[in-house]
């Protein structure tokens, strides 16, 4: 179900702490069942909101432009155009737009039904579907609240379900072709969350406590990337910001993410690129000067190394 504004907040709090009993959604519409439905609020507003106190079903939320807070758990998580974060079933949220510009939303509330058809598949293997197809109790997920950074494999998701949303005479809960395109996102970010979780594992301390504490520094210096990775950023600035070592700092990053900082960084600025090749109109020289390279030749040869192709030449085969 897709929302362009926001629902009545006194309202959707009584219906979240409820988990929706009376099967009754936005505009009093009859729900499939008991529970969360599939909520995507695609909104555009240049006023303060404050979206405060809710009761959480799995979400994922994200801004198309402009920026938003999300509060869960007493933290802050500050979000752009360019990251997301997920909130796990039962958590309390805050959502807040400042208005000082305009913001468009793009939250997905994942439905009760879809996210435990979701984790049973995530844990089961298909031999063992075929005899259990039904969703079991007591299966839990949870990840950690941060920002993300939004890749190229998201972002066409995005658009997909976007696309789909603009092709639609009516708009219900119970859409199977929208319900497909939930699945798939909810699958990626379930997975990859689940691969981050173990990254945790491979940091060498001997205490889990000592662990959670490195993988928190770590994510604050990755912050610092997403907000700043147009620019060259030194491994001096980023272990003082994780207030670790330069030698601590890079061995368990490197542990963490199977890769240094400065690969990490080049990673964004190759993904950034090739959203902006495909989504934009923007010039090569215009997308080089956005993702931090001075020159347009340096930008192509970035490129090709990656691609085996110039910018344009990519351009031009994605929108074919």
């Amino acid at each position: 179900m897709l929302l362009k504004s926001f629902p009545d907040i006194h309202w959707l709090r009584k219906q979240a702490r409820n988990n929706f009993q009376d099967r009754r959604g936005v505009n009093n519409l009859k729900l499939p069942a008991k529970g969360w439905p599939n909520v995507v609020l695609n909104t555009t507003t240049t006023q303060k909101v404050e979206r405060c106190d809710i009761l959480a079903p799995f979400s994922l939320f994200m801004n198309l432009s402009g920026s938003s807070r999300v509060i869960v758990d007493g933290q802050n998580i500050n979000l752009s155009a360019d990251t997301f974060c997920l909130v796990n079933k039962g958590q309390i949220y805050d959502l807040l737009l400042n208005g000082q510009g305009s913001t468009t939303t793009f939250n997905i509330h994942f439905g009760e039904q879809l996210f435990a058809e979701a984790l049973h598949n995530l844990y089961h293997f298909d031999a063992q579907l075929l005899d259990h197809p039904l969703p079991e109790k007591g299966l839990t997920f949870q990840t950690f609240q941060k920002p993300k950074w939004k890749d190229g494999h998201l972002r066409q998701m995005i658009r997909i379900l976007q696309r789909h949303y603009q092709k639609k005479e009516r708009n219900n809960y119970q859409d199977d072709e929208e319900f497909a395109l939930l699945v798939s996102i909810l699958e990626m970010v379930l997975i990859r969350s689940g691969q981050e979780m173990k990254r945790l594992q491979h940091i060498s301390a001997l205490k889990n406590s000592t662990k959670a504490e490195l993988y928190k520094r770590l994510h604050l210096s990755l912050e610092y990337i997403h907000e700043y990775y147009r620019n060259t950023v030194s491994l001096d600035e980023l272990s003082q910001i994780a207030c670790m070592s330069k030698f601590h700092y890079l061995r368990s990053f490197k542990q963490a993410f199977f890769c240094s900082p400065h690969q990490y960084i080049m990673k964004i600025r190759l993904q950034k690129a090739e959203d902006l090749l495909i989504s934009s109109n923007l010039t090569i020289l215009e997308i080089a000067d956005k993702i931090g390279f001075e020159e347009p030749n340096s930008f192509g040869r970035f490129f090709k190394k990656y691609h085996s192709c110039t910018p344009l030449t990519y351009r031009n085969l994605q929108k074919k």
